[in-house]
């Protein structure tokens, strides 16, 4: 049986993850990240989608987006259903790479913007892959940071508001605390 279509997806700033099917890995190796992120950095120019924070885990992402309802769903479908077939291709498999759809939450305000984005890249820690998000390669936080690349996608236009210093404490705040879930 179909599944039904999504009523909507909700413009504006928006919390994005999607999963990999029963949990399973969706990057092997870093040429499957890399290339997950040509992937979006083509479809948030293609679509006008600003991200402004990411993490890549091994069976999970997350991507903090701001567009238009459509641009949003065109710009997640292109990435998921391109990087699928790539990842697919590559290993030889058949069939869903993630679990389901993307899965999205509206931000609701500026406090929840900031707690949203500490919640994204402090994901390898609280998983135990690193001891400080500036360890972990596959997130947007040493760039906004200001200690490493910036992603071509990546927008760091809300440095106005919080600039790289504050940022770093932001989130070292959250570092060895149970802080509460943003969602």
């Amino acid at each position: 049986m179909p599944r039904l279509a999504r009523k909507t997806l909700p413009g504006g700033r928006v919390h994005i993850n999607a999963v990999g099917v029963r949990r399973t890995p969706i990057y092997r190796v870093e040429l499957d990240a890399r290339a997950f992120l040509r992937y979006a950095d083509v479809a948030f120019e293609r679509f006008d989608v600003r991200c402004d924070a990411y993490c890549l885990m091994p069976d999970h992402f997350h991507f903090l987006l701001d567009g238009t309802r459509d641009a949003l769903s065109r710009a997640l479908h292109h990435v998921n259903f391109r990087y699928a077939r790539w990842f697919n291709d590559r290993y030889e498999l058949e069939g869903h790479v993630f679990g389901d759809r993307f899965y999205e939450r509206v931000i609701r305000d500026d406090e929840h913007y900031f707690e949203v984005m500490r919640y994204v890249v402090l994901n390898p820690v609280k998983d135990g892959l690193c001891r400080h998000p500036r360890e972990w390669r596959w997130s947007s936080y040493r760039a906004a940071a200001g200690i490493g690349p910036r992603a071509p996608f990546l927008s760091l236009d809300w440095q106005s508001e919080m600039s790289a210093a504050s940022f770093r404490a932001h989130v070292e705040e959250g570092i060895g605390v149970a802080l509460p879930d943003p969602f």
